[in-house]
């Protein structure tokens, strides 16, 4: 009886264990662009899809490395036409927002995933990734702003 009670503990911590890896699929009306994305979290990694309004995918994981703080970012493009490419972005910040609509008005969106330091928040960094007329992604270079950039007369 004891062997019995404990195999059904067991498979009952097991069964609960295994749920704790949770995966949705919802629309979000909240952000403009993101029509569908489907958000897995197991353990180290957060894996976040977006669906382009041409129907392409691309595929956000966010690995957790070196720490609580410390994150490893990957994009993974899927359906484009030329080539489906990876972009990473090593050691940064957790993420803390992410974008997805057609900044330069060419009908492709682009995704801008956001990063906040931890602890006081008071930095982050801004990454992009474009959509090269659906044929294949490529990382948008954002310049970081000077000091020179926010005086009078500078571009900020």
């Amino acid at each position: 009886m004891r062997k019995i009670v404990w195999a059904l503990f067991i498979s009952l911590f097991l069964v609960l264990s295994c749920n704790k890896n949770s995966s949705q699929l919802r629309k979000d009306s909240k952000a403009p662009g993101i029509t569908l994305f489907a958000n897995t979290v197991e353990s180290d990694v957060t894996t976040t899809e977006y669906l382009t309004h041409s129907g392409k995918h691309l595929t956000l994981n966010e690995v957790k490395s070196g720490g609580a703080s410390i994150r490893k970012l990957e994009v993974i493009a899927k359906g484009y036409t030329e080539r489906d490419d990876t972009i990473g972005f090593g050691d940064t910040d957790p993420v803390f927002k992410v974008l997805q609509t057609d900044l330069d008005s060419d009908g492709f969106e682009e995704l801008f995933i956001i990063t906040q330091s931890t602890g006081s928040g008071s930095y982050g960094t801004i990454f992009g990734i474009g959509s090269y007329l659906d044929k294949h992604i490529s990382a948008i270079y954002i310049p970081e702003v000077t000091e020179n950039d926010t005086r009078s007369g500078g571009l900020f």
